[in-house]
């Protein structure tokens, strides 16, 4: 009788199971889809002078027939401070400060293009866009106040040249669509007072007004702009 010289391997049934259970998740395993963000169309922009703004841009694949629009919504205006303003004043500013400012600087800017619209071109205003309701989307950058009004100043005495500045960019929508049709953009400063060198006092209630003079410029310089695409 001959000697068997290989070694006999023992395999447990723990180990055995093991190796069925990781079988199993590779075999009944599938690959998870890849979740692709969707993305805006790109749209074709034509720069264009438009009086008043700084620059204009009308999207070339819309076709621009502003004067088939009979509605139009105005949507709640974006801020954002200006990031050298805002280095300056963040340690005295609070989050009340932050909300009030943005709170109060929007919706002057949205009742001004709102009242403007109204009355200027006697258009109706509507809360839901339709087909004919252009949509106007305002967004404030590069906002500053020369002396702002903050909690931790209570008792400062300020004087300025002007009260501040800000950037207004503002694009007109499709209300049917959401396809953008124009694109505008302005910087302004708030109304100087008096000559060169000249200062005033200012205060909480004399920013927020010189915003308002500023706002319904804006909107006046869109009205402007609209009456000129809508002449039949």
């Amino acid at each position: 009788m001959t000697a068997c010289n290989s070694p006999i391997r023992v395999v447990s049934p723990l180990l055995c199971g093991l190796v069925a259970i990781c079988i199993s998740i590779t075999v009944h395993a599938t690959t998870k889809p890849v979740v692709v963000p969707e993305q805006e169309p790109a749209v074709q922009w034509t720069e264009t002078d438009i009086k008043g703004f700084d620059s204009g841009k009308i999207a070339l694949d819309q076709g621009l027939q502003l004067e088939r629009y009979k509605t139009f919504t105005v949507l709640q205006p974006t801020l954002e401070f200006d990031k050298h303003w805002l280095r300056d004043y963040k340690r005295e500013m609070t989050k009340k400060d932050e909300e009030r400012l943005r709170e109060s600087y929007t919706a002057a800017l949205r009742q001004a293009l709102e009242e403007t619209l109204s009355k200027e071109l006697g258009w109706q205003l509507v809360s839901d866009a339709t087909a004919d309701t252009l949509v106007v989307v305002p967004s404030l950058t590069r906002f500053r106040i020369t002396a702002p009004d903050l909690s931790f100043r209570p008792n400062s005495k300020d004087y300025v040249h002007y009260s501040g500045a800000a950037r207004l960019d503002l694009q007109l929508r499709d209300g049917g669509s959401s396809a953008p049709l124009v694109a505008l953009s302005d910087h302004s400063q708030t109304r100087a007072f008096g000559g060169v060198g000249d200062l005033k006092p200012t205060n909480r209630v004399e920013n927020l007004r010189d915003f308002k003079i500023l706002s319904k410029r804006w909107a006046s310089r869109l009205t402007d702009y609209l009456k000129t695409q809508t002449k039949n």
